[in-house]
């Protein structure tokens, strides 16, 4: 089965971000290979891959917006994909929710390091959209603004030109990597949480 991750993809390795990157691969894997037991093409499948990304997204958008993170990523609006999800899950007949958890306030530092996460997934995430295209349910299929949110913007090289000219201090990189591996936690743990509500309700 392929992998349904959607993790930032292989790319030439080169300053921060190839740093962030080596750092990181061991929990990358693991987020590649808890993802991968969704298959897109199923219909209950597919909807727990969005509940397990509704289970991280709206709280880590809120946390990032209340940390004032559109001083480090201008446009960052425009990346937001909350919305695109929940719409999703209302057009699957999903409930929304509420978010997990406190806000939390994060430095610049460390909110680059979220940001490689969630900015990284786009890459992932267009490769999903096409496997969702062999799912035989129409409204799956359609159900399909998160995975496409942002096509064709640029939004990932763009927020790498912010992350390379962010000249981080060795202390500042610390707590960049320690974002990062934050939230690809964090989306391990919704993902294994997700499979194991369905196997525990395998008719749901």
């Amino acid at each position: 089965m392929q992998p349904t991750t959607i993790a930032a993809a292989d790319e030439p390795d080169r300053g921060v971000r190839g740093a962030l990157k080596s750092a990181t691969r061991a929990a990358h894997d693991r987020v590649d290979q808890a993802f991968g037991a969704f298959d897109l093409a199923d219909a209950a499948d597919y909807r727990d891959f969005l509940a397990a990304h509704h289970a991280v997204i709206p709280g880590v958008e809120r946390s990032l917006t209340m940390s004032r993170v559109g001083r480090v990523l201008p446009d960052w609006n425009d990346r937001r994909r909350g919305e695109a999800l929940a719409a999703d899950l209302d057009d699957l007949g999903l409930p929304r929710a509420a978010p997990d958890g406190p806000i939390v306030v994060v430095e610049p530092a460390r909110a680059l390091g979220w940001l490689y996460v969630l900015e990284g997934s786009r890459l992932g995430a267009s490769v999903l959209a096409g496997r969702l295209l062999a799912n035989p349910d129409e409204q799956c299929r359609r159900a399909s603004r998160y995975l496409r949110h942002g096509r064709g913007g640029g939004l990932w090289p763009s927020f790498l030109s912010v992350l390379e000219a962010s000249k981080l201090s060795h202390v500042e990189f610390d707590a960049a990597l320690a974002g990062a591996l934050e939230l690809f936690a964090l989306f391990e743990a919704a993902a294994v949480a997700a499979l194991r509500n369905s196997a525990a309700h395998p008719d749901q």
